[in-house]
């Protein structure tokens, strides 16, 4: 059993993101439950807990997990690959963000939103390749934790 909620919190936020590089996706509450071997509602309570510190995001009404950043749990249009596993990203910074996080070579594979073009990049040796163009992000930093799954 942990002995405290920082314990907890740090032992699910480790589950969480070793799966996530595992296997490109969240693991459930029944998963994380089996994992780590605590109570359901003990891991319901340090998710909230964990969501209400912006240390990950959940889905609304459901509870699962849907952002640990820079990992998405669903399909967006910013797929990152690397190392025979598909990741998805919640925006370009996110995209970036994975290879960086994971310290491998990635491609990453997206769209314009202002024109549609189809948008690669590559992450080799931890630097940037591929195509050239302008990130825009409509909010400043400071204010994309007001809704986050919006921004």
């Amino acid at each position: 059993m942990m002995s405290t909620n920082e314990e907890m919190h740090t032992k699910l936020r480790t589950t969480i993101y070793g799966h996530f590089v595992a296997a490109g996706n969240a693991p459930t509450k029944a998963e994380l439950v089996k994992i780590i071997g605590i109570p359901r509602r003990d891991i319901e309570i340090a998710l909230h807990e964990m969501a209400q510190k912006h240390i990950l995001v959940q889905r609304e009404g459901e509870d699962e997990i849907l952002m640990a950043i820079p990992f998405s749990a669903v399909p967006t249009s910013f797929k990152v690959e690397s190392e025979g596993v598909t990741y998805w990203a919640n925006c370009m910074w996110d995209a970036v963000g994975i290879p960086a996080a994971l310290n491998q070579d990635s491609s990453i594979k997206t769209t314009c939103p202002d024109c549609g073009d189809s948008i690669e990049l590559n992450i080799e040796a931890g630097k940037l390749q591929g195509d050239q163009g302008v990130v825009h992000f409509l909010l400043p930093p400071k204010q994309w934790w007001d809704d986050i799954v919006f921004t």
